[in-house]
């Protein structure tokens, strides 16, 4: 397995944005064009914001991305990592992992020293890779934890 950034895969811009909108596309009020624009504001090198595929041959198996911001209501905390996502059938073959490991050595590249995310349902999994829980709050109508890592 193989990740690269998304602006060097090019062609796996449409199953990404696919992949957000079917996966989060409801717990917000944005449509299917909002993720195709965020998506293709996060074709980036060394930079925020910039997104990630993890490539298995010539399938993409799963993408994560670094932003500037992740949660209107927390403008306070930046950056954070985003729109991590494995489809199903290659779920439990460490891929997620490997994509936050990367997102957090681009965080460490470009002189980032804590990362922030917030998630539903997997705090336990961002747990075991070091995250700290920092709080809880209901954001969109669920409650969801907050989550920092500390790079130094």
């Amino acid at each position: 397995m193989k990740i690269k950034y998304l602006a060097d895969e090019k062609s796996c811009i449409p199953k990404v944005v696919n992949w957000l909108y079917e996966e989060w596309g409801g717990n917000y009020e944005y449509g299917r064009e909002v993720w195709k624009k965020r998506v293709n504001n996060r074709l980036n090198k060394g930079k925020i914001p910039v997104t990630f595929v993890a490539l298995m041959e010539s399938d993409v198996v799963g993408t994560a991305s670094l932003i500037k911001h992740d949660m209107d209501i927390k403008k306070n905390l930046t950056p954070w990592l985003a729109d991590v996502y494995v489809p199903p059938n290659y779920r439990g073959k460490k891929i997620a992992t490997k994509l936050v490991k990367r997102v957090l050595a681009e965080a460490n590249q470009i002189n980032i020293s804590k990362v922030y995310l917030y998630t539903r349902q997997a705090a336990g999994f961002y747990r075991k890779l070091n995250w700290e829980t920092i709080g809880k709050c209901n954001y969109y109508g669920a409650e969801v934890t907050l989550m920092e890592f500390n790079l130094n």
